[in-house]
């Protein structure tokens, strides 16, 4: 396991489970080892084949467009930072940043 993945784990270890759960499925599936896809509802199938046409085309979200998003569901959220998200700072020790 090279550096940056023990790095990585030891964040990762911090956060919780359902947490890491999360990031161990984003895994498994960019290793290509996901054994069962995600399931998407009926509901949704129309808006999840329409985010991966305009992904195709790389129309993308801006930034501001995102933290919006975000703040829909959560007036107070905060993109998580070096200074905001205490478990991170492993991390962003390693990239100079705080």
């Amino acid at each position: 396991m090279t550096k940056l993945m023990e790095k990585a784990v030891e964040i990762v270890r911090l956060l919780p489970p359902e947490s890491q759960d999360e990031i161990a499925h984003a895994m498994l599936s960019l290793a290509g080892s996901e054994a069962e896809p995600e399931s998407i509802e009926p509901a949704h199938l129309a808006d999840v084949l329409e985010s991966l046409a305009q992904a195709k085309r790389r129309e993308f979200a801006t930034d501001a467009e995102v933290e919006a998003a975000f703040r829909r569901f959560d007036p107070a959220a905060v993109r998580p930072t070096c200074s905001t998200r205490p478990s991170l700072r492993p991390w962003c020790d390693t990239k100079g940043s705080g």
